[in-house]
């Protein structure tokens, strides 16, 4: 984790230092937390990689079965 500083008008600042008191949070988790709120919110979608889609495996069931496929296939 890095320490950074910011500038903020004094009256969200209260407003965010009160808030962070009645959720039982220090300021710094508060703004956290918001933070990987909003970057989770306006993320940009990633593109799929180009070989997506090629190929025919001649199983036209496979769009039907994809989660149950993967879930076998693919070890966490």
């Amino acid at each position: 984790m890095k320490r950074t500083t910011i500038m903020v008008e004094e009256g969200p600042l209260t407003e965010v230092q009160y808030q962070a008191r009645l959720e039982g949070k220090t300021l710094a988790a508060l703004i956290q937390a918001a933070l990987a709120e909003y970057i989770t919110a306006h993320r940009m979608p990633q593109p799929l990689p180009a070989f997506v889609g090629m190929g025919h495996s001649g199983d036209g069931t496979i769009s039907q079965r994809d989660e149950e496929i993967l879930s076998v296939e693919i070890v966490p």
